[in-house]
């Protein structure tokens, strides 16, 4: 297991069932629920609920400390969501960021923006504390 977890817009069902999958729910300029099924199909064939590919259907227990990135104009908000909320359930700490108006992969996008370069000091925090 690593010494921690660094999650950025993070898909983890496969299965899109999270309520920002919605229509309407959020704008993202990105990528849209289509695209993310066809992506789905490719990678995991009708296996979205496996684990190794859906990990918010598998045990997170032991998951080392995390931190996790999300925009809440995506729609894998809901996934970034129910992973925090998984992995505090199962008694992992969880640093947990989620900026208002901003999209997926926000933090790597725009390296020079103000909220990227916050993003990259935050990982570089908690990578010299795990």
């Amino acid at each position: 297991m690593p010494n921690g977890g660094i999650f950025i817009s993070p898909w983890t069902d496969l299965e899109m069932t999270g309520d920002t999958f919605a229509l309407g729910a959020v704008n993202d300029p990105i990528i849209d629920p289509q695209s993310l099924a066809n992506m789905a199909r490719s990678y995991a064939g009708d296996d979205l609920k496996n684990p190794l590919v859906s990990p918010l259907h598998g045990n997170v227990s032991g998951f080392p400390p995390s931190l996790i990135f999300v925009g809440t104009r995506e729609y894998l908000l809901s996934d970034a969501r129910r992973l925090r909320d998984a992995l505090v359930t199962a008694g992992t700490c969880v640093d947990y960021v989620e900026e208002d108006g901003l999209i997926h992969c926000w933090s790597v996008i725009a390296p020079t923006a103000p909220e990227s370069v916050e993003c990259l000091n935050r990982i570089a925090s908690f990578l010299d504390r795990n």
